[in-house]
């Protein structure tokens, strides 16, 4: 009876198996490069967000809410009108005299 044949093993260069492991090692260092430059921008993004929505806070605060920029605007455009005119406007609106605002 026949013993079983053995196979030839195929054996890869000792020089090819390291440099696999070598690309591995590069591939982990890339990896983490990069992680920890995501976790940088996402830390940059947030801070700038954080950023803009004070600007616009702030930016609201200094100019006012949009009801008082509008009745500005109302009151700036009454007064061009004549007198008499625009106190019957006022009157039907039932607005307050706007002489409080800034600048008048």
């Amino acid at each position: 009876m026949r013993h079983g044949k053995k196979k030839p093993q195929i054996q890869k260069p000792v020089g090819d198996d390291l440099e696999s492991y070598r690309r591995l090692i590069e591939i982990q260092k890339q990896v983490e490069k990069m992680a920890k430059l995501h976790e940088k921008t996402r830390r940059e993004c947030e801070a700038l967000r954080e950023r803009v929505a004070h600007e616009a806070i702030e930016s609201l605060r200094r100019r006012g809410g949009l009801r008082y920029r509008l009745r500005l605007s109302a009151f700036k455009l009454l007064k061009r009108l004549p007198r008499a005119r625009a106190a019957e406007i006022f009157r039907a609106l039932n607005l307050k005299d706007p002489s409080h605002a800034k600048g008048h």
